[in-house]
């Protein structure tokens, strides 16, 4: 082998052991940004449910007086319209902020 072509296959050699070292890279990189990015839609996910775990006793007393509130709004209108001239809570405070 002459030695033109012997320094052409080491230098040839030489950039391709250089590139499998750069792909090596590359590819571990890509591992830890795609191992990376599932760790922060587990934290994400993580943080929302144990947020709801932990705030869940004040929503479920949050949502008792919304519907006792209802419940209660829905009497006064019942009762309401059983009275002359004031059929639901807004006929009455219509009625109350008229100027006579």
């Amino acid at each position: 082998m002459d030695q033109e072509l012997r320094d052409l296959l080491e230098k040839n050699l030489q950039i391709s052991e250089e590139n499998n070292e750069l792909l090596r890279k590359l590819y571990r990189s890509q591992k830890w940004s795609q191992f990376m990015s599932i760790m922060y839609w587990v934290l994400i996910i993580g943080i929302t449910f144990g947020t709801y775990y932990y705030l869940q006793p004040y929503i479920e007393t949050l949502l008792g007086t919304y519907i006792d509130l209802m419940s209660g709004i829905d009497t006064i209108n019942q009762k309401s319209q059983s009275l002359p001239n004031m059929n639901t809570i807004s006929d009455f405070l219509r009625g109350i902020s008229a100027p006579k």
